[in-house]
C-alpha cells in the first residue's frame, strides 16, 4: 500500500519531522502569532488592552456622553490573557 507509506511521510512533516537523504531530523515547531490578535491587542507590562465595542457604526442615535466613555482602551479579562499569552507569543504592536 504506496498510499499509507504516504500518509505516514505527511504526518511526520506535519509534526515537523523531516528527513535528509537516510537521516531523519526533528525540526522545533515554530511559534507564529496569530496575526488577527496582534492586530486587536496590545501587551503591557501587566496584561493586554483591547479596544472597546459598540463604537464603530450608528453613532448617531448614541448620546455624546456614551461615545465619550467608549474611547480608549479597556483591559482584557484575567480569565482570557492565557490564551492571548498563546496567540501572540512575541510582543503584540
Amino acid at each position: 500500500m504506496a498510499w499509507a507509506g504516504a500518509l505516514i511521510w505527511e504526518i511526520q512533516v506535519a509534526q515537523g519531522i523531516r528527513a535528509h537523504g537516510e537521516q531523519v531530523e526533528w525540526v522545533m515547531p515554530k511559534q507564529k502569532t496569530n496575526r488577527g490578535a496582534a492586530k486587536r491587542f496590545r501587551r503591557t507590562a501587566t496584561g493586554f488592552k483591547h479596544r472597546r465595542s459598540q463604537r464603530n457604526h450608528i453613532l448617531t442615535k448614541k448620546p455624546p456622553k456614551r461615545k465619550r466613555q467608549l474611547r480608549g482602551l479597556e483591559r482584557v479579562s484575567p480569565a482570557d490573557v492565557p490564551r492571548l499569552k498563546r496567540l501572540t507569543p512575541k510582543k503584540a504592536r
